[in-house]
């Protein structure tokens, strides 16, 4: 048996993506999401139409993964060459696999993203993206929680330290 053989009939015991993409579980549900970036899982997101500047920027993105309490995901997406807005609805921390991206913020600073760059957009921001050729990305993107919630956290959390002390 060859070392491929292996690892196939080991990843599919695990209830892991054979080689072959398909998926096979053997008793109960994973218990961790699984993903792998393929541009093959990639399905037309477009762009809204009044947020395009210039071009005819084709997106396209595959969720990987939810949070638990749908407040987190993580999505794989690219783009054509294109010029558009973008509005951050939530925190997104982005790393660049391939391509290239010219993004201007508010106050006109220009940030070059391409692969290996990693870069944080904070919820309720917005830029401008301007895409040369093409751009691929990986985006980990959470909700923002709530000032109040935030607040009575880190006053259990103290509260709790205490308590422990006590």
């Amino acid at each position: 048996m060859t070392i491929a053989e292996i690892d196939s009939l080991s990843q599919e015991a695990n209830g892991n993506p054979s080689l072959d993409g398909s998926i096979k579980i053997v008793s109960a549900p994973p218990a961790f999401a699984y993903a792998a970036l393929t541009k093959t899982a990639l399905r037309s997101a477009p762009i809204r139409k009044e947020w395009v500047l210039e071009g005819d920027p084709q997106a396209r993105l595959d969720s990987l993964s939810i949070g638990t309490n749908g407040w987190s995901s993580t999505d794989h997406w690219d783009c054509t060459a294109g010029k558009f807005n973008w509005h951050f609805d939530w925190d997104e921390t982005v790393l660049f696999l391939e391509g290239e991206v010219h993004i201007t913020d508010d106050r006109g600073n220009t940030y070059v993203g391409r692969p290996g760059v990693s870069m944080l957009f904070p919820a309720g921001t917005h830029a401008v993206w301007h895409v040369p050729v093409y751009v691929r990305k990986i985006a980990f993107n959470r909700r923002p929680i709530p000032w109040t919630i935030s607040m009575l956290m880190k006053i259990s959390a103290r509260l709790q330290r205490l308590l422990r002390l006590a």
